[in-house]
């Protein structure tokens, strides 16, 4: 069975893509930030040459250090290396959709940081894949006190909770979006082709963030009043033919 070292299960995207990994016959391995300090390279190389992965997916946010001294590792032992870029790489100002041959502009900090990551990695592991994602949905409902999590559906509950129902979101702007384990099974694809390079995952064939809203009330039966702003427009879609993502229209209550 192949191995595989994972980062950043603590968040959003990483348990998913475990999950993923797992049906599909990997055996998974957390990386404990306290246990091995992403900034020491020597921690780090111990760490995975005492592990012996297959594949290291670097999902997690943290020092850029940790890029570098993940790709320095797979570079010099031949292991295969993922890495979630985002599409907060384009700038507000950038209208997609965008295709990986388009020159990003952050205008934040995140955004910069993001791009950064993707260069350290690709510089020090040319061989690594690196997979930009839009705005990831969930599959369910958070739990009332439950963690806040940094995807869609999290966000209108929780405006929907802040707001007493009312969730007022834009009809003016189109955001880059897939559902997360239709993005975790891309990921996976991804690393079974071993084709290095910039991809692009995104499953929005062109709805709103208001259209998105709407259906996904409609999809968990709940009792938020979804209202159309016009305060953010344009799109950060992005496109990528070599890359089949399930459409979200797919997994949505027609309009």
């Amino acid at each position: 069975m192949p191995k595989i070292i994972l980062t950043g299960m603590g968040g959003t995207v990483a348990p998913v893509l475990a999950d993923e990994l797992e049906r599909r016959g990997f055996t998974t391995i957390r990386w404990h930030k306290e246990r091995v300090e992403p900034t020491d390279a020597d921690a780090c190389a111990r760490f995975i040459e005492a592990e012996a992965p297959d594949w290291i997916a670097h999902v997690a946010t943290g020092p850029e250090e940790w890029c570098t001294n993940i790709a320095r590792v797979c570079a010099a032992r031949g292991v295969g290396l993922i890495h979630t870029g985002s599409v907060s790489v384009f700038s507000g100002t950038q209208v997609g959709p965008f295709a990986v041959t388009d020159t990003p502009e952050p205008d934040d900090d995140y955004g910069r940081y993001k791009l950064r990551c993707e260069g350290l990695i690709l510089d020090a592991c040319p061989n690594a894949i690196v997979a930009r994602i839009g705005w990831q949905i969930g599959e369910s409902l958070p739990a009332p006190e439950g963690p806040s999590r940094n995807h869609m559906l999290d966000f209108l509950h929780r405006k929907a909770v802040e707001h007493a129902g009312r969730v007022e979101v834009t009809d003016a702007w189109t955001p880059g979006a897939s559902f997360l384990s239709d993005t975790a099974g891309v990921l996976v694809d991804l690393m079974e082709r071993r084709e290095p390079g910039l991809y692009h995952v995104d499953g929005n064939p062109g709805l709103t963030l208001f259209d998105i809203a709407t259906r996904l009330k409609r999809l968990h039966e709940t009792d938020w009043t979804v209202v159309p702003s016009h305060e953010h427009t344009g799109s950060s879609r992005m496109t990528d033919p070599r890359v089949p993502v399930r459409s979200i229209e797919e997994r949505l209550p027609p309009a």
